[in-house]
């Protein structure tokens, strides 16, 4: 972060207490929550002080030449001469931080490294997670119109009675078959809604049922109610039982299913 020219004028006015009371505080606030200010305050307090130390000491100096014109230091002249075998010491300035012109430059390019890696990182994370926002909608679409595609409330009907030992067709109806085929519709009919676990966890029921037309046509539309609702592994899984079973009344729309579902999806499009 660069500092303003004003902010710069802001902070030599704190340090010279030429602030208001009201300029002082809401200038502390800021220095608090502030690493950067804090910094530059403290460099330009020591710079400060450097400079009134430099002051007072070429000050010091006019006047012992100024006394000494005047013939007023010649005792104290003299008494230095007496002493002179006595090392001097040297007056020194007390401890600054050195104020290489670089360092300025250091600091706000440390900063802006750390802003630039940020916003990159940022970037990065926005990019897979638009990734990955975009491909579950592709799968959410693309699952839609495989339902839309499969899905019909016309069942079809019971069979007559089946001779081959290995079809899934029901035995002439009975009450529980009636029973089964009135829940049946009514579940299809709820899967055109959004709230499809209800219509799942009914699906669930009358698939295992007794096995017979109804029985294996509740196995087919749960596992279109299954994809609707965005679980395609569990689809799969049923809909893979369903294309092996010979004679069930949906063994061929399953496979047809799964052979779209296993298809490569389409690339994204950026």
């Amino acid at each position: 972060m660069e500092l303003s020219d004003e902010l710069l004028e802001q902070i030599g006015a704190y340090l010279s207490g030429q602030l208001s009371v009201a300029e002082k505080d809401q200038f502390e606030t800021r220095l608090q929550q502030d690493p950067i200010l804090q910094q530059e305050v403290a460099l330009q307090r020591e710079l400060k002080v450097g400079l009134s130390f430099l002051s007072q000491k070429e000050r010091f100096r006019q006047l012992h030449t100024d006394l000494s014109k005047r013939g007023l230091l010649t005792d104290i002249d003299r008494q230095t001469e007496l002493q002179s075998t006595r090392p001097e010491l040297p007056i020194t300035a007390p401890k600054t931080v050195p104020l290489p012109s670089s360092r300025p430059i250091f600091r706000y390019g440390l900063a802006s490294w750390a802003m630039a890696a940020s916003l990159v990182l940022l970037l990065g994370i926005g990019w897979v997670l638009y990734r990955n926002q975009t491909e579950k909608r592709q799968t959410l679409a693309q699952n839609e119109r495989h339902f839309n595609d499969f899905f019909s409330t016309n069942l079809k009907p019971t069979p007559g009675i089946a001779t081959d030992p290995d079809r899934l067709a029901a035995s002439p109806d009975n009450n529980t078959s009636v029973q089964d085929s009135v829940r049946l519709r009514s579940a299809v009919d709820g899967m055109k809604g959004e709230g499809l676990q209800p219509v799942i966890n009914e699906l669930t029921i009358l698939s295992t049922g007794r096995p017979g037309h109804w029985t294996a046509s509740a196995q087919w539309y749960l596992a279109l109610a299954l994809l609707k609702n965005n679980q395609p592994t569990e689809a799969r899984s049923r809909l893979q039982i369903i294309a092996q079973l010979n004679g069930h009344p949906y063994q061929q729309e399953a496979q047809r299913l799964l052979n779209q579902l296993t298809s490569p999806v389409p690339p994204s499009q950026p």
